[in-house]
């Protein structure tokens, strides 16, 4: 089928579906390489633009926490205020990252929400233990209760951010695996379209150079015999319908031509 379609054809076609043939290829490649760079870049851009300030601001606030608890236990062991109001900044540090991750992260609203209020709970619990005893106007008789309170809210909050951390590095990390998968496969793939295009195109040249050069011989063979022998009444097959098989059966005719004008010589002779 393949062969007798280029034979159907011009040369002119034949040539030109070389190049046909080479621009597919290698548009095919191109495009694949584009699509795949694309979802790459959405993949990079979501890791520098949402998953890694997202993660780097929950890591954050996790060191905040413990700092400031630490900055409560130095304020009560000291009794200096300075360090009450140095965990008051840390913590509208931290309800700050916690809005911003909100604006990054608005599907996860109501886990950034919880973990908000269980933080505000938490430092207006530690903040006013801290503060009385500070000054040592601590109520001995509910510190207790309020101590274990305290704990109890932190060890919730704590539990919440590592739950909130480990599913932002979960998403950071799978991003950065996606579009590792992607070059990958782009590698694989490209490589597979690429020996495909050159099979192709080899295949496509080697049977246009085939069917234009076997015209040619074969043209040129039943010339020299005709030539040689001194027989004009033999033919040249005609191999294809192209330019070199136009070219065949214009032959064919001047010679059914010059034979029929022999003939009559030939009768008239006699």
């Amino acid at each position: 089928m393949p062969v007798r379609f280029f034979s159907s054809i011009s040369v002119k076609w034949k040539i030109y579906l070389i190049a046909i043939v080479s621009i597919i290829g290698f548009g095919s490649y191109l495009a694949f390489n584009v699509w795949i760079n694309t979802k790459n870049t959405d993949l990079l851009t979501d890791v520098r633009d949402t998953y890694f300030p997202i993660l780097e601001k929950a890591t954050a606030n996790g060191v905040r926490l413990e700092r400031i608890g630490e900055l409560f236990n130095t304020a009560v062991l000291t009794g200096e205020i300075e360090y009450l109001k140095s965990a008051e900044k840390t913590a509208d540090t931290m309800n700050g990252d916690f809005n911003t991750i909100l604006n990054l992260e608005p599907i996860k609203k109501h886990d950034i929400k919880s973990i908000q209020q269980t933080f505000a709970n938490y430092y207006e619990v530690a903040k006013s233990i801290a503060e009385e005893m500070a000054t040592g106007e601590a109520d001995f008789t509910t510190i207790s209760q309020r101590v274990s309170e305290k704990e109890a809210l932190l060890t919730t909050l704590v539990s919440d951010l590592e739950t909130f951390r480990e599913y932002s590095h979960a998403n950071f990390s799978g991003n950065i695996d996606a579009a590792n998968k992607n070059s990958e496969f782009m590698l694989t793939s490209g490589f597979i379209i690429w020996a495909v295009s050159i099979l192709i195109l080899t295949m496509t040249v080697y049977t246009i150079a085939r069917l234009i050069l076997g015209s040619i011989v074969s043209v040129s063979k039943s010339l020299h015999s005709i030539a040689t022998s001194g027989d004009v009444a033999q033919n040249i097959p005609v191999n294809s319908n192209d330019e070199i098989g136009k070219l065949t059966k214009s032959f064919n005719e001047l010679m059914d031509k010059l034979r029929e004008r022999t003939n009559d010589l030939m009768s008239m002779m006699q």
